[in-house]
């Protein structure tokens, strides 16, 4: 042992020498080191640091020394408050003091803290606040299915006296045109809304050659597509169907060569629209590459309509509501658009099942069939001139199979084109198609025409069909090579095209053939557009005498009716006025009309008062000039001479005009209107009721998948209380605060790049739909980024009610708040962003890549900011400026010396929260509009 009598000599530690003979205790608020001649001060300390290169000025608060202190160090303990170093008092009750408090905090609302907390206890917000989102989001959804359920339950009340009135109809029918169908004109009466078909499209492809990368996909294909056809495109696989439809609706990608002619043209107008005329070069495929193409922009502005293989249709809204908002999207011109839905079920035979819920294969609904023909009714809704459909019957049964293409063969009476590309149907579909367009492997064409003419032209080169044969079958065997030409025996399926070539004269030589001409005439009537306009318009009107005689005989069939035990003996009785009876008669003369029973409504009308007063009132005689108005030897046409019902015109409109005026040549005339100053303002508010039905069809969607969305909110409010009690309440180091706001941000983020690219992904199904019926791709992104609100925003607030208030970190709820929610709003814009790259089947795995690696690696926590070589590095990443807002939130409460030199090391400052906080707000701007292009994009291609 070594003696040193300096430090023999010197004060002790938590003492004093004023000189060398005196010792005194160091007081409370100060501190002696060892050697001390004064007490040393306790408050506001500050001091300089040299850490990591760096030099910079700490201070402590929050200390507490006690008499005869060594240091200055020592923490005010928990359950105390120290207001300066001297003195440590009591928590009071109603407030906690965490170690290190200057002052007492405020217990949490619905916490419990008893005096000397150094915690508060859990609160029971994170139960309350929890069950009141719950209770908002249960609420406002039954209210929602409330109101549509009395929505429906009106629709049903209109529904009844639609059915009692096409009841009167279907008696008036019968008491006064006995010898016709009263059913026929009684659903010509009911679908006439439909009739928007006044220019109907032929299309004509010329010599069109598709190639990919040297590879001939279609090769110098020609055809021609009649109007008011229904249209059929078979062959093998690998034949080109997919790339001739595409074709079709301009939708062929920019990497593909193209050369040749595909144009639609306008039959009544003979205007042509031209989609693809030439070669595309290098500059148009990058055109294509970057904006869609403009022959797509045409074939939509042309109102051709696309049915998809897959059935895109609404699967959380009803069959009705399925169509009726596609007609509240699609048609701006008719008015009674719940009329028109109603058509449409009619007319696809979905009327029995319009309140079922779609649904999907995994979760169960309508059958596949009827899925199909809800596909179909969506572009119906539009009233396209042309509708092509790809593989219509995939995946049906055969009843099924026949009722769609029943449908598809009922539409063309009206001069709709219908082309439809099909593999192998069976017989009786096949023979439903009037026109057939055969391809084989390569992309070459072998036939196209009339259907009635396919087998007799390969008979005539060799190929004979056995008897009971399909024609489809056979036909795709002998492109197939399968079948042997009687006629050359060395006979290859690579002579098929020049066959063709070759041939394809003798068609016409079929076609002036008089079986076929027989043929023709007993399968075809004319249809309406056919007529002289002239014409239609003079046999629509009703002279003053016609309507005399309607006048005279009328009130005896009003007593008729009024006797009538059907139409009286119900809830709904009978109580027309003899001027609503007027009504009704010329209606029933106008399908009659339309039907070709009679040449014009006049004549008709005059029919049905000289039956009235011969049948009614005995004591009139039949007029002879009206004995031989309607022929009984006039054959009531089959129940599919409605086949033209859709060029029939709204009775309503009739009642107004009297004409066959159609709806498209009403708003022509009216064109100098839309030019005037209010043109804007009326853009403007059609635009904004789009969004809304957008935003209705995409609420009741929602509201209609809350199960789902329970489980996922559910997930959420698990995870939140786990991570909520792992960190716990008290005072944190500041590793302890920065590896839990990572986690955080980590939870959030992946959860909500996910479930973003998922509804991305949803919506960009059905926007292909919606900006292929012409509705603007900016109105569907809006709405449906409005309406993904609704799941960015309450994932968030249940998570952070219940991670807050269980864990209670010292940061006020409304910091918090705005960070994690400007973290999920960030990553659903991510989301977006990814869905719209990456294909589908990639895209969610991509995404919770670039989640993990921008939340768990480029956090700019570990590594810390200041280790790296730029911050650059890390500046894209979400969780760099989340786990930086969190972790400066919470240091700023926070009164150690400990956290300045943290933030020191990692390389935060208090500056920068405003700019974390406002780059996670502008990234979700900005990443949702450089989304928008790419969703256009793919929306519109």
């Amino acid at each position: 042992f070594r003696f040193n009598p300096a430090q023999a000599n010197q004060c002790p530690q938590g003492y004093f020498c004023p000189d060398p003979s005196t010792i005194k205790d160091c007081p409370a608020g100060l501190f002696c080191p060892s050697g001390s001649a004064r007490p040393l001060g306790c408050n506001d300390l500050r001091f300089d640091m040299k850490r990591w290169g760096n030099t910079f000025s700490a201070g402590l608060d929050g200390n507490f020394c006690p008499p005869n202190s060594r240091e200055p160090w020592q923490l005010c303990p928990g359950g105390h408050y120290c207001p300066n170093a001297s003195i440590a008092l009591e928590c009071p009750d109603g407030y906690y003091c965490p170690v290190m408090s200057s002052e007492p905090r405020k217990c949490p609302l619905l916490s419990y803290c008893p005096s000397n907390s150094d915690s508060p206890s859990i609160s029971w917000i994170a139960l309350v606040g929890t069950v009141s989102v719950a209770l908002v989001m249960y609420g406002t959804s039954f209210l929602i299915i409330w109101r549509n359920k009395t929505s429906e339950e009106k629709d049903h009340g209109e529904e009844e006296i639609a059915a009692f009135n096409e009841k009167i109809t279907k008696t008036i029918c019968e008491i006064v045109l006995p010898t016709f169908n009263a059913r026929e004109i009684s659903d010509v009466f009911k679908m006439g809304n439909l009739s928007l078909v006044s220019d109907p499209l032929r299309l004509n492809i010329k010599d069109l050659t598709v190639t990919f990368k040297g590879r001939t996909i279609l090769d110098k294909v020609s055809l021609s597509v009649p109007r008011g056809s229904l249209n059929a495109i078979f062959g093998p696989s690998g034949a080109g169907k997919t790339t001739l439809i595409k074709s079709m609706l301009g939708k062929l990608s920019y990497n593909l060569d193209i050369s040749g002619k595909v144009s639609f043209t306008k039959c009544t107008s003979n205007k042509e629209i031209m989609v693809y005329n030439s070669s595309r070069g290098c500059f148009g495929k990058t055109l294509d590459f970057f904006e869609t193409s403009k022959a797509r922009k045409k074939v939509i502005q042309t109102k051709v309509g696309y049915v998809p293989q897959d059935n895109v249709v609404y699967p959380n809204l009803t069959v009705r509501e399925n169509i009726l908002f596609s007609v509240k999207l699609r048609n701006k011109f008719v008015k009674d658009r719940k009329a028109l839905t109603d058509q449409i079920l009619n007319l696809l035979g979905l009327f029995s099942i319009r309140n079922s819920i779609v649904g999907t294969p995994e979760k169960g609904g309508i059958s596949g069939g009827e899925c199909r023909r809800v596909s179909i009714g969506l572009e119906l809704a539009g009233c396209p001139l042309c509708l092509v459909l790809d593989e219509p019957t995939t995946g049906l049964d055969a009843v099924s199979a026949d009722r769609v293409l029943k449908c598809l063969n009922f539409l063309t009476g009206s001069g709709m084109t219908i082309i439809a590309s099909i593999h192998q149907p069976k017989s009786s579909i096949f023979h439903l198609f009037s026109q057939t367009h055969v391809l084989m492997k390569g992309g070459f064409v072998v036939y196209t025409g009339p259907k009635n003419h396919v087998t007799r032209y390969f008979a005539h080169l060799g190929f004979v069909m056995p008897e009971l044969e399909n024609p489809a079958d056979f036909i795709i065997d002998i492109v197939s090579g399968l079948v042997n030409c009687k006629t050359n025996a060395s006979f290859t399926t690579s002579e098929l095209p020049g066959m063709w070539r070759d041939n394809k004269g003798i068609l016409e030589a079929f076609a002036r053939s008089p079986s076929f001409a027989r043929m023709k005439s007993d399968s075809q009537s004319s249809p309406d557009s056919e007529r002289d306009p002239k014409m239609q318009t003079d046999a629509a009107q009703v002279d003053e005498d016609t309507t005399l005689l309607l006048d005279a005989a009328l009130p005896d069939l009003q007593k008729e009716l009024n006797r009538n035990q059907e139409l009286n003996s119900g809830k709904a009785i009978y109580n027309l006025t003899v001027g609503e009876l007027k009504d009704q008669v010329i209606q029933i003369c106008s399908a009659c009309f339309h039907l070709e029973h009679f040449g014009s409504v006049g004549e008709c009308a005059r029919h049905i008062a000289d039956r009235i007063r011969s049948c009614l009132s005995p004591e009139f005689e039949v007029s002879p000039a009206l004995q031989g108005a309607a022929s009984p030897n006039r054959e009531d046409g089959p129940y599919s001479r409605l086949s033209s019902l859709l060029s029939f015109k709204s009775t309503r409109h009739l009642m107004a005009s009297l004409s066959f005026k159609s709806v498209r040549s009403f708003h022509k005339d009216q064109a100098p209107k839309a030019e005037e100053k209010g043109q804007v303002v009326r853009h403007l508010k059609r635009q904004f009721k789009l969004t809304y039905v957008l935003l209705n069809k995409d609420v009741l969607g929602w509201v209609r998948s809350l199960g789902l969305k329970t489980v996922d909110l559910v997930i959420t409010a698990i995870f939140a209380i786990i991570l909520g009690f792992n960190q716990g309440q008290g005072f944190m180091e500041v590793k302890d605060i920065l590896y839990m706001s990572m986690l955080i941000n980590l939870y959030v983020g992946m959860l909500s790049v996910v479930v973003a690219i998922n509804l991305t992904l949803e919506r960009l199904k059905s926007s292909e739909r919606e900006a292929g019926g012409g509705i603007s791709t900016a109105l569907v992104f809006t709405s449906s980024k409005l309406a993904d609100l609704t799941d960015h925003v309450l994932r968030p607030t249940v998570f952070s009610i219940l991670f807050y208030f269980i864990s209670l970190p010292r940061m006020s709820f409304g910091t918090f708040y705005a960070v994690v929610l400007g973290v999920s709003l960030s990553c659903s814009g991510l989301g977006d962003f990814i869905a719209v790259i990456f294909p589908e089947n990639l895209a969610t795995v991509a995404g919770l890549i670039i989640a993990f690696a921008f939340g768990g690696i480029l956090n700019g926590y570990s590594p810390p900011l200041s280790d790296l070589p730029s911050e650059w590095i890390v500046f894209p990443s979400y969780a760099r400026w989340g786990v930086e807002a969190l972790c400066l939130a919470e240091f700023r409460e926070y009164n150690d010396w400990k956290t300045e030199t943290g933030m020191m090391h990692i390389g935060y400052s208090f500056d920068d929260w405003k700019w974390c906080l406002t780059f996670l707000y502008v990234s979700a701007v900005v990443l949702r509009i450089c989304t928008y292009p790419l969703f256009r994009k793919k929306a519109l291609s």
